[in-house]
């Protein structure tokens, strides 16, 4: 319901404007009927007001005043002005603080209305941008706190983590960790949080994670497309949290670094903690770096989704998202299907944009069984995806592009790269191409080999081809299939040539 706020020095207005207008009709509450702008205030300042109408001019403060006080108290409302027909300033005034709503006295029920209907609009427009905006920022922090724990626990983070972190954070430059040295208790972390914020505001930042306090260390990360904050926002900052702690921390460290070193950054800050905690608009938690699920196999549940998605068996998908939700927090399972997205996503199995408007709803989204719904219904659009045997055209593209590889197998390509079933790759590969996967890699290396041997000069070492080809661990074993396929050996093929 829409908070609702009337302003006016005449009483007969005031009285004729709350009895003509059937203010339930569009979901609006009067909470107030004042007779000036002081009154106003006060009552704005006690309730989250979300529509003023005001009178243009007033005794003591006019209608003006009043937006630019409401405005400054940072109480974020919609005005709808009433004015008489000689008050042309004002109204031009009332423009220049953004003010759209104008009504000419004396109006009807249906001018009123009408411009209700347009506030409410302008209102449900900016809260679904913001909505939006909040959701992208939890998706972000949500995978900024999985890198970190991750991290923390000495484990790799990997490679579908490290490429998503780049895709959300592909509009910043910049990485900073902005931190205080501060070893007490704290007693507002709602005002701490919001000076921060504040903080990022002012340097045309984005906050990526809650505040948090590591040790005796109290910070945030930024991200900014600055070179550098500016010291005197940092002062700022610095005072505005003496407000909310009752002293004066000192200022301990800026560090600035690019989103792939962030890795190195984490550990530097974090080093042996064994918990932190976060601090936002809800309080303070802990998060313990063994998180209550760290012994649950994530790899295997992906593997059974993996299962289910290439037999195209869309009921066995909805029951083991089910299932997941069932067995652990709404937070984690939405974590083990997104890390399970990122993993096709980051194969080119699934759209970019489309996967993080999806995370940007699903995180939006209060009702845990929508949700369910969304993810059923996005795990199981990559059944139709994979159907399709263009994953055998991404094998051999990935294949000529990375012969250097030495790790490339089949099945690391069914494990990593298409996340189908090893057999069902194999024979979908050789039905297509016309050999099978080794037969296909070897003939690629070769002519990669022949071409590389051919270019040398008298003095190059043949070692270096085999390394140049993923073969460089076992040169016998390049020398073998190098003769199968040509008669000659390396060496004798280079004097071909020289």
């Amino acid at each position: 319901m829409y908070k609702l706020l009337l302003v006016d020095d005449e009483s007969i207005v005031r009285e004729s404007i709350s009895k003509l207008i059937n203010w339930e009709k569009y979901n609006i509450s009067l909470i107030g009927s004042c007779s000036n702008a002081i009154e106003a205030i006060d009552i704005a300042k006690k309730n989250k007001i979300d529509i003023i109408i005001t009178d243009i001019k007033m005794p003591v403060m006019n209608g003006i005043e009043l937006i630019k006080n409401v405005k400054g108290l940072g109480i974020d409302c919609e005005f709808i002005i009433l004015s008489g027909y000689n008050e042309f300033e004002f109204a031009k005034n009332a423009m220049q603080e953004n003010v759209k709503h104008y009504i000419l006295k004396p109006c009807s029920e249906k001018e009123i209305e009408e411009a209700l209907l347009k506030t409410i609009s302008d209102i449900n427009s900016k809260r679904m941008i913001e909505k939006k905006m909040e959701a992208q920022q939890f998706v972000q922090h949500i995978f900024l706190q999985q890198f970190i724990n991750l991290v923390l626990q000495n484990k790799e983070p990997d490679l579908e983590m490290e490429h998503w972190l780049n895709i959300l954070f592909s509009d910043y430059d910049k990485l900073f960790w902005v931190s205080f040295n501060w070893d007490e208790d704290i007693n507002n972390p709602e005002g701490v949080y919001d000076s921060f914020l504040e903080f990022a505001e002012s340097t045309s930042s984005t906050v990526i994670s809650s505040v948090m306090k590591i040790n005796n260390t109290l910070g945030c990360f930024y991200f900014s497309t600055k070179d550098e904050l500016p010291y005197n926002e940092l002062t700022f900052l610095q005072k505005r949290l003496l407000e909310q702690l009752g002293s004066m921390p000192v200022l301990n460290k800026v560090i600035k670094c690019s989103p792939n070193e962030l890795c190195g950054i984490i550990t530097k800050i974090y080093k042996k903690s064994s918990y932190y905690l976060i601090i936002n608009r809800d309080g303070i938690s802990r998060c313990d770096i063994k998180g209550a699920y760290n012994d649950v196999d994530i790899a295997h549940i992906h593997e059974q989704f993996v299962k289910y998605i290439t037999k195209g068996d869309k009921s066995s998908i909805k029951d083991h998202i089910q299932s997941l939700f069932y067995k652990y927090d709404r937070n984690f399972s939405v974590m083990v299907c997104t890390k399970l997205l990122i993993k096709y996503s980051s194969a080119g199995l699934l759209d970019t944009k489309h996967l993080t408007s999806v995370l940007n709803q699903v995180y939006a989204i209060d009702d845990t069984d929508e949700v369910i719904v969304i993810l059923n219904n996005i795990i199981c659009s990559l059944i139709v995806e994979n159907k399709d045997e263009n994953f055998v055209d991404k094998i051999t593209k990935y294949i000529d592009e990375h012969l250097d590889d030495s790790n490339l197998t089949l099945k690391w390509c069914a494990k990593e790269l298409v996340f189908l079933n090893e057999d069902y790759i194999s024979r979908a590969f050789t039905k297509q191409v016309g050999q099978n996967f080794t037969s296909y890699l070897n003939h690629k290396r070769i002519e990669r080999a022949k071409n590389l041997i051919s270019l040398m000069s008298e003095d190059e070492k043949i070692y270096t081809v085999a390394e140049k080809i993923g073969l460089g661990h076992n040169p016998q074993y390049f020398s073998k299939i190098f003769k199968k396929s040509t008669g000659y050996t390396p060496k004798e093929y280079k004097e071909l040539y020289n």
